[in-house]
């Protein structure tokens, strides 16, 4: 594998070209860690180093979904010939199950660290959710953009008042719907059933919904649009009250991160800014460092 370094503005980043031979060679080398359970990951890991008496090397987190950040940590605190580690989260509120499926997370992912875990503090899986969302992109989209007026959630929380009543199972989905859409709520209306989904509780198989619930739903859409289509401003208020907090409760979840490696003995932990958080939400990268053995 030969790393290529690519310059775009104050950014750096590494692509690699596999070939298919060395494609194979890497493959053989990741396949002993396709499994689910984090405890033999780790002892896999431990006997790779073994067999193959590894140099110093450095562990590379990239976009680490929920606990995968932990098992990264895990991973270098472990592993003695890990010299560093290096990692960037994404959704800091799933975890993986034993069937391989995601879920909300649990007390198993925060806090992880002692000292978080002795002062008592505690983090809903909303709240640590919210952590995840980002004011600083705010700054960088037009003013008439949906997101930013609040009409998205607007229009999305009156069409989640009528999907329930309609479907109290929630067994429905809705797929991404263009922001161009959202320029009325006629507009939006008509993608919306376009974009349903419900699954069949006998086949579990996803399927577009029948012409009786699409006219149902624009029925009952224009009813309840009567009644909280005012309600805009509210919804603005609330976006901007959880845009206050969620810097807070991600700095809470990163110190966490921090703090349970450097309660391990000869690891000196850092939270390090890789750029600038408009440019990508997720601009924080946890790092620990091993001190040398004398």
């Amino acid at each position: 594998m030969e790393p290529i370094l690519c310059s775009k503005g104050s950014l750096q980043f590494i692509s690699f070209i596999l070939s298919h031979g060395k494609l194979g060679k890497f493959q053989e080398i990741i396949r002993p860690f396709m499994t689910e359970n984090s405890d033999e990951i780790s002892q896999k890991f431990r006997e790779l180093e073994i067999s193959r008496k590894l140099p110093p090397y450095v562990l590379i987190g990239l976009h680490t979904c929920g606990d995968l950040a932990k098992m990264v940590l895990d991973l270098f605190l472990e592993s003695q010939d890990a010299s560093a580690v290096i990692d960037v989260g994404c959704c800091y509120y799933t975890q993986i199950t034993e069937a391989g499926k995601m879920q909300l997370m649990d007390a198993s992912t925060f806090p992880l660290s002692e000292s978080l875990r002795n002062s008592g503090i505690e983090l809903t899986s909303s709240a640590i959710k919210l952590g995840t969302y980002s004011p600083y992109q705010y700054e960088i989209l037009p003013s008439g953009d949906p997101t930013v007026s609040g009409l998205t959630l607007h229009f999305r929380a009156v069409a989640e008042i009528v999907l329930i009543r309609i479907f109290p199972k929630r067994n429905y989905r809705i797929k991404k719907i263009n922001l161009n859409c959202y320029q009325s709520w006629e507009m939006y209306l008509s993608q919306l059933v376009k974009k349903l989904n419900v699954r069949d509780d006998t086949t579990q198989e996803w399927h577009p919904v029948s012409m009786e619930i699409d006219q149902r739903l624009r029925e009952e859409f224009f009813s309840a649009w009567e009644k909280y289509g005012n309600l805009g401003n509210r919804i603005t208020v609330w976006i901007v009250l959880q845009m206050l907090v969620a810097p807070v409760y991600e700095a809470i979840i990163l110190y966490d991160r921090a703090l349970y490696l450097s309660q391990h003995e000869g690891i000196e932990a850092k939270l390090v800014p890789l750029f600038r958080p408009d440019i990508s939400p997720r601009n924080v990268a946890v790092v620990g460092l091993r001190n040398s053995k004398k």
